[in-house]
């Protein structure tokens, strides 16, 4: 049974990275360059290899080789209308992802709050927080701590809870 969810938490710990490569690549092509400065600025120098945080030098492009934002859209996460970033499909993605390998709520909030473990506010309008204790942390910041599946604040688990198989139609109860 150990082997077994050693197994399973391994491999929901390589989705999630996967996940989270996906998105870092794909807000980083995207024609909103302010989103993957975003993301990139919250996750440069750690990489997240079995389920620790590694210090990494990562290059950095100089400002003059960034694009700079479209006007009319600077970021999508930053400042922009709830309903914009929940309709987009990498938003939708992360949140089906996020929910369905951890007991935990990715949600959109364009209030002022600070990030439970890094201390940083929150200035994107997605935030995920377990749903055992409902402290709220930046996604990244919490991807950090998924490998063991516990609220870095409290200790109380968000690991996702086994849900019992269904009985066939027909069987006996």
């Amino acid at each position: 049974a150990l082997q077994t969810l050693s197994e399973h938490h391994r491999t929901t710990f390589q989705h999630v990275a996967t996940l989270t490569s996906d998105m870092l690549r794909v807000c980083s092509q995207s024609r909103s360059p302010a989103l993957g400065d975003l993301l990139s600025s919250r996750t440069k120098g750690h990489e997240v290899a079995n389920g620790h945080a590694q210090s990494t030098s990562l290059p950095s492009l100089p400002s003059e080789a960034r694009p700079a934002p479209e006007p009319e859209k600077a970021s999508p996460c930053a400042g922009s209308n709830e309903e914009e970033v929940g309709d987009l499909p990498w938003f939708q993605a992360m949140k089906a992802n996020l929910e369905e390998f951890g007991d935990v709520e990715v949600f959109l909030d364009q209030q002022p709050q600070e990030c439970m473990s890094c201390c940083q506010p929150i200035e994107a309008a997605y935030r995920a927080r377990p749903r055992k204790c409902n402290h709220v942390f930046h996604v990244e910041c919490l991807l950090h701590c998924w490998s063991e599946g516990v609220c870095p604040v409290c200790g109380v688990s968000f690991a996702p809870e086994a849900t019992p198989a269904k009985a066939p139609r027909g069987a006996w109860t």
